[in-house]
């Protein structure tokens, strides 16, 4: 249900001619892959019974020679962090899916797409690290 909803809510709330399109990959072979990096964003999800996980999302758009099509592009951000890599799940305007293993040292779109997602998660963790207020030290404790 929250997978229905995270996608029509991305793809309606886009209009494609008012976006700023991000060049992620062009597969010279395959097609253009481009990312609105203004409909980017980390949230939680049930991962499994163990707990929750946390997820990085993003509108995806694939053009080629036949056309284009829009998704929403997911991956882990645990998998991000620890692997460089992982499950990466391309979610359609008619709620089906597709998913891939994406990896840093691949060379498929799949794989640009799973760097450019794990790239917005690494930068905005730095960008709330350089955030953080700086803390006293703490006291010197004499014995």
């Amino acid at each position: 249900m929250y997978k229905v909803l995270l996608v029509l809510a991305l793809l309606l709330s886009t209009d494609a001619n008012a976006t700023t399109w991000k060049l992620v990959d062009d597969g010279a072979k395959s097609g253009r892959l481009l990312v609105d990096p203004d409909s980017a964003g980390i949230d939680k999800y049930d991962k499994n019974a163990k707990g929750d996980g946390t997820r990085v999302h993003a509108i995806m758009r694939f053009v080629n020679t036949n056309g284009e099509l829009l998704f929403v592009g997911v991956i882990d951000a645990g998998e991000c962090i620890a692997q460089q890599g992982g499950t990466l799940v391309n979610i359609f305007e008619d709620n089906s899916s597709k998913t891939y293993f994406w990896s840093d040292s691949g060379e498929r779109l799949y794989d640009s797409e799973g760097r450019w997602l794990c790239g917005h998660l690494l930068d905005t963790l730095e960008t709330m690290i350089k955030q953080e207020p700086k803390s006293k030290s703490a006291p010197k404790i004499y014995m």
